[in-house]
């Protein structure tokens, strides 16, 4: 299965990039995610889901934030209760090592909802005053949420219902996306070209 989503052109402007942070953007991204992340219409809910694979979704010529993008992708994989998710990371080693810190941050028991309010909590004024800390973020959103989830008590079993999801695996991608994606079964060959009359 191949899924393919749009993305906003945010640009290279350090000011226009802020808005990606917006409580309308990120709602924007979160829903165009799950939608495509979530079963197939006609599909059980216990039917068993593949794990995802995916990437900087938006990122380069748009500008999305790598950051921002892979914590939207991991809620809505999350949420519509896939397995795992696999974020590749095209060679980025910073971005690979901040993710694995994130998630060894992350208590298991963490569930999508406390992310997705910490994550709306960030928004444009939080965004300016923790610059990017690698390249291709426009702010250190991995630093607040690890700071945050550092600071809040467990979840308390009372307030979440036990079914409501919880983030998903987040195992390490590799730096080459040859190395993790494969298609199968291998694409045939184009045709030849027509010859000419």
């Amino acid at each position: 299965e191949l899924l393919a989503i749009d993305a906003i052109a945010f640009g290279r402007d350090a000011q226009t990039r802020l808005g990606q942070y917006s409580r309308g953007a990120i709602e924007r991204e979160l829903n165009k995610a799950f939608v495509g992340f979530a079963p197939p219409d006609g599909e059980t809910p216990d039917a068993p889901l593949r794990p995802l694979c995916t990437g900087n979704w938006g990122c380069g010529a748009f500008g999305g934030c790598v950051q921002l993008k892979a914590v939207v992708q991991w809620l809505a994989a999350s949420r519509a209760r896939r397995p795992s998710l696999r974020y590749l990371t095209f060679g980025d080693a910073s971005l690979a090592r901040a993710l694995t810190t994130l998630k060894e941050v992350l208590p298991a028991d963490t569930r999508v909802g406390q992310v997705a309010k910490l994550l709306a909590s960030f928004g444009p004024p939080h965004a300016k005053r923790r610059p990017p800390t690698m390249p291709g973020a426009c702010a250190d959103l991995f630093g607040y949420l690890a700071d945050q989830l550092a600071r809040r008590p467990p979840p308390q079993r009372e307030t979440a219902p036990p079914n409501a999801p919880r983030m998903v695996d987040l195992p390490p991608g590799s730096d080459t996306e040859e190395e993790d994606m494969e298609v199968e079964p291998p694409l045939p060959a184009p045709p030849p070209p027509a010859a000419p009359a």
